[in-house]
């Protein structure tokens, strides 16, 4: 029997090709914003080691940069849909306006860009057309880059070619 990515015809590796699709710059961006909880479990399970001690960083924050981007490699070789997922999902949760303005555009009902509706589903079934509409909505509340993983996250085919 056919698993549940096979019938509906998804890319099995979207959340890690949305990371991909990022410069290490935007992903230790993104990767700020996951508890530090959260950032500790994502570094041991794909074996990233602190910096030893005393390998010059003198700007605060500079180990955890230095971790963020060995994760940042380690998902450009190894697929991990798990951990890119919590990551950018995590990351949009704080894209309220850019998430609001998203639902707005479609008509449908949320608080905040938050929303339970059954209707999210229509960003997979997007045409072009209607998706370069939405892309011109939200360059008004969002850069380029965050609307490109905003849709893509949310199954929106030919985001790529919407801009």
């Amino acid at each position: 029997m056919a698993g549940a990515a096979e019938e509906k015809n998804e890319n099995p590796t979207r959340y890690t090709d949305i990371v991909r699709g990022m410069s290490k710059e935007k992903f230790v961006e993104v990767l700020s914003v996951s508890t530090r909880t959260s950032r500790e479990a994502y570094f041991h399970r794909h074996n990233i080691k602190a910096p030893p001690s005393g390998r010059g960083f003198t700007k605060p924050g500079a180990k955890n940069e230095a971790r963020a981007a060995g994760l940042y490699e380690a998902l450009m070789e190894r697929v991990d849909e798990q951990v890119a997922e919590e990551i950018v999902r995590t990351w949009l949760l704080g894209k309220r306006p850019m998430l609001a303005a998203a639902l707005d555009h479609l008509k449908i009902a949320h608080d905040n860009g938050l929303t339970e509706s059954d209707d999210v589903d229509r960003f997979e079934k997007l045409s072009a057309a209607e998706l370069k509409e939405m892309v011109k909505t939200l360059s008004k509340v969002a850069p380029a880059d965050e609307i490109k993983a905003y849709l893509k996250y949310m199954g929106a085919e030919n985001v790529d070619a919407a801009f």
